[in-house]
């Protein structure tokens, strides 16, 4: 619980040419007011507000979102930042102001209101450790250039239909690879591909890798026999234009993909994970044949957690929760050549109650007995298709004590990570 006694509350509506704010030093009256949203003004704000309070820890909350504020704000290490969800705000407003009128000012003191007489159920804002956070801002740039050059490509093959859908079959069909872009920079158009001489045409190929003799005559014979979708020059000359543009836009988007990946994957120094015990406790344990280092993403992704207050609590009984999930009730998952196959040659009927002999893959395992099903005791109760037939007891499987202690084994622990 945030019990600790600040000198000051604090609340800022950031916007992007000016903030407004709700102070409260010492139990004083509310002020509130406006300053232009310039580093220089908001860093000296932030300092007066610190010799208003005497030095002593000042309580900050603001709306949650991606906001160059943030990085202001964690200038100061006397500052505690609370988030507050956009959406914790607006109901908040909303119950007190049925219009749905909004102002700066008046969203300043509603969230002064929520600092001042909810701040327990606040949770301060906690950083992970920088090369954490390098990672995962480089995992986040390295996607949105992805994504952004699959919009690219996605236009260039819809160009591509317009004029010349011949380029796509000669390229594998994908329109961001480097074959693809050299393709179009040297014959953007289907008459200046027939021009070229076929020794031309396998050494463009040669170069790029593709060496197989079958694949490059099939090219050539679909380059020989291709026809022009159409002649008109008022459509091909716009369309080469718009071609060459998006090919230039992708060059240097797969120069910057592959750097960021580069970047990600060779962090300076191992991510540390944070202290954490409980239902958010990762294992050691990785699946077999798996590699050593993890990805940048599942990196990020694995050592942001935060305290086990946000991880979904484990059940008070492995045995239990093993018999609902179909885990073996000490956090673990068999491997899927472990688990008994309910179906093909040699497989016992549902129905049929006791202990049954199978054989495992596994030679270490092999000729073994396991309780594959255990009897379910019946309701009593007849069938619903005739009257008076006598029910079979019906089955239920049973979960075999030798999944619980060996190989094959991977972490069954996959809290929401929280990113502060």
């Amino acid at each position: 619980m945030n019990t600790e006694n600040y000198g000051a509350l604090v609340t800022l509506d950031w916007g992007e040419t000016e903030h407004a704010f709700a102070t409260e030093v010492a139990d004083r009256p509310a002020e509130t007011g406006k300053m232009p949203a310039t580093p220089e003004t908001l860093h000296g704000w932030l300092e007066q507000i610190h010799e208003r309070a005497g030095g002593r820890p000042v309580a900050i909350a603001l709306e949650g979102g991606k906001s160059a504020v943030v990085h202001a704000l964690l200038e100061h290490p006397w500052l505690t930042i609370f988030p507050v969800h956009p959406a914790t705000s607006d109901r908040f407003r909303k119950a007190f102001t049925p219009s749905g009128a909004k102002d700066d000012i008046p969203d300043a003191l509603v969230l002064l209101t929520i600092l001042k007489q909810h701040r327990e159920l606040l949770r301060p804002l906690k950083l992970d450790s920088p090369e954490t956070r390098k990672v995962a801002g480089l995992v986040a740039a390295r996607r949105q250039a992805v994504d952004r050059r699959t919009r690219i490509a996605c236009e260039l093959a819809s160009t591509l239909k317009t004029y010349f859908p011949q380029a796509m079959e000669l390229c594998g069909r994908e329109p961001a690879t480097d074959l693809m872009l050299d393709f179009l920079t040297r014959w953007p158009e289907l008459r200046s591909l027939k021009a070229a001489r076929p020794a031309t045409l396998r050494a463009f190929y040669a170069a790029h890798n593709s060496r197989h003799a079958e694949v490059v005559a099939a090219r050539l014979a679909l380059i020989d026999k291709a026809r022009a979708l159409t002649e008109d020059r008022a459509v091909i000359e716009p369309a080469m234009l718009e071609v060459k543009m998006l090919v230039d836009l992708l060059r240097p988007l797969q120069k910057n993909i592959a750097s960021s990946r580069s970047a990600s994957q060779k962090p300076s120094r191992p991510i540390q994970k944070r202290p954490c015990s409980g239902a958010c406790r990762v294992q050691d344990r990785q699946r077999p044949l798996a590699s050593s280092q993890p990805s940048a993403r599942t990196a990020v992704a694995f050592h942001t957690l935060q305290a086990c207050k946000n991880a979904p609590a484990l059940p008070r009984s492995n045995k239990r929760a093993a018999t609902r999930s179909g885990s073996t009730g000490d956090g673990m998952l068999p491997s899927s050549c472990d688990r008994p196959s309910l179906s093909g040659p040699g497989s016992p009927s549902p129905n049929a109650p006791g202990q049954r002999r199978t054989t495992n893959s596994n030679e270490r395992r092999a000729n073994t007995t396991r309780p594959r099903y255990a009897p379910w005791p019946s309701n009593g109760s007849a069938s619903s298709g005739d009257a008076g037939r006598t029910v079979s007891p019906t089955t239920k499987p049973a979960i075999s004590p030798l999944y619980s202690a060996k190989n094959h084994r991977w972490p069954l622990v996959s809290p929401s990570p929280d990113f502060a």
